[in-house]
């Protein structure tokens, strides 16, 4: 059997930032960074910045509204106070002067323990907000890692598409040449030009594929520049001893899942804990809230009378049960369930996303070694048969299927090279890794 894979303790190395990650998990792979940074050119990690700046401050006032309601919880108070004034007189009775002017302070109060439970509710939701954040950015990664695969892998299209038509226009002149010659028939040549022509439209097609990533790439990116990739394209991963030695090992996906740092695990958590805390407030406040009351009286029975002051303290305290309470309750426990199996199902999913991943990145190095396999005995034949054409030994359409299939060879070895490193690249995005 063979050993097995622990890619969340390998990770996890103390001690190190995370940044650390990528290049744990790129050494135990057998392969090259994903977003390596050329000299003067902007890295993965920068593009990623530039791209969240107009969603970081569309998301600012989320963060005040999320404060707010921590300064509110910190307060004295409940609820605003609130004044009442109110005065009397005899104009109406004409009794010589009688007057009672008066003025009452009322102020909610806390019940007791609801303040402290609105204070860690409204820090509960502070800290579900960043973790909120920290999601976004992590999917924000993940779009921009596709785009820019989808872009590479344009780009790599493109670029077969051109070395095709550059050896059809070869093919086609010196086809030409022999036809002029007299040593090929005319229908040669005109195999010949169909063959450059199919070629030209190809070229034609990856292009305008290639330019369409770039868009889709420098919106995403909200015109941040794209990140570069090395120039000497990475060998295939199989080839590597490290690959050769992790393409045996077994993955395990309870204990090699995904870690509690994951930005989904640490958003579905904080859901949860914001849940029970507005349940346990929900348990604190039952009714409603209690009222302390100071009141001032000032008053005469006659006009040569001398006024008299008198002062009043009250407390209304509201009487009943907590029926009225009881449904806000039964909402809350049923926001802690929901919650939970939310996170519960989210952990699941992660770590079947976490397993296939990794499956598919094994896969990926095993067809890139086949078709770096398929690319030397196809260009092996194209040179026999090139050989062999030279020599009249073989027809122009031999000699064009032959040059087609080492063309076909040499893009998806091409393509399997990179589908391999993408396979890095979404390995990582599905353990959470954000630079």
């Amino acid at each position: 059997m063979g050993q097995r894979f622990n890619l969340r303790s390998r990770l996890r190395q103390p001690p190190g930032p995370r940044r650390r990650l990528a290049a744990l998990l790129l050494v135990a792979l057998g392969a090259t960074a994903t977003f390596p940074g050329m000299a003067g050119a902007a890295t993965f990690a920068e593009t990623l910045e530039q791209a969240w700046a107009p969603r970081a401050e569309a998301l600012a006032a989320r963060r005040e509204r999320a404060t707010a309601e921590l300064e509110a919880a910190r307060s004295l108070l409940p609820g605003a106070p609130s004044l009442k004034l109110g005065g009397r007189i005899d104009a109406l009775a004409q009794r010589g002067g009688e007057r009672e002017w008066e003025a009452e302070l009322a102020a909610p109060l806390w019940w007791p323990g609801q303040r402290g439970q609105q204070q860690a509710a409204a820090q509960t939701e502070q800290v579900l907000e960043l973790r909120h954040q920290r999601l976004e950015r992590w999917q924000l990664a993940g779009e921009l890692r596709e785009t820019w695969w989808t872009l590479a892998l344009a780009e790599a299209d493109e670029a077969a598409a051109a070395d095709r038509l550059t050896q059809a226009d070869s093919l086609q002149q010196d086809v030409q040449r022999r036809v002029d010659a007299g040593d090929l028939a005319a229908l040669d040549a005109h195999l010949a030009g169909i063959a450059q022509r199919d070629a030209a439209v190809e070229q034609r097609r990856s292009r305008l594929a290639r330019v369409a990533a770039e868009r889709q790439f420098t919106a995403l990116s909200a015109g941040a520049p794209r990140p570069r990739a090395a120039e000497e394209l990475p060998p295939p991963l199989a080839v590597n001893t490290a690959a050769a030695t992790a393409s045996s090992s077994v993955f395990d996906p309870e204990s090699d899942g995904p870690g509690a740092d994951h930005p989904l695990l640490e958003a579905g958590q904080a859901r949860l804990q914001l849940a029970q805390a507005r349940l346990a407030l929900a348990q604190t406040e039952g009714r409603e809230a209690p009222e302390l009351s100071l009141g001032l009286t000032r008053e005469r029975g006659a006009a040569l009378e001398p006024w008299q002051n008198s002062a009043r303290v009250a407390l209304r305290w509201p009487l009943g049960d907590d029926s009225r309470q009881r449904p806000r309750q039964r909402a809350a426990e049923a926001e802690v369930a929901e919650a939970a199996l939310a996170l519960d199902q989210t952990r699941r999913q992660q770590a079947a996303a976490l397993a296939t991943a990794h499956a598919e990145l094994q896969e990926a190095r095993r067809m890139a070694l086949l078709q770096q396999e398929r690319d030397a005995l196809a260009a092996e034949a194209l040179h026999w048969t090139r050989q062999a054409f030279q020599a009249g030994q073989f027809d122009l359409p031999t000699l064009l299927r032959a040059q087609a299939e080492a063309a076909s060879a040499r893009a998806q070895a091409q393509r399997a090279r990179l589908e391999a490193d993408r396979a890095v690249s979404r390995l990582l995005q599905t353990l959470g890794w954000t630079p």
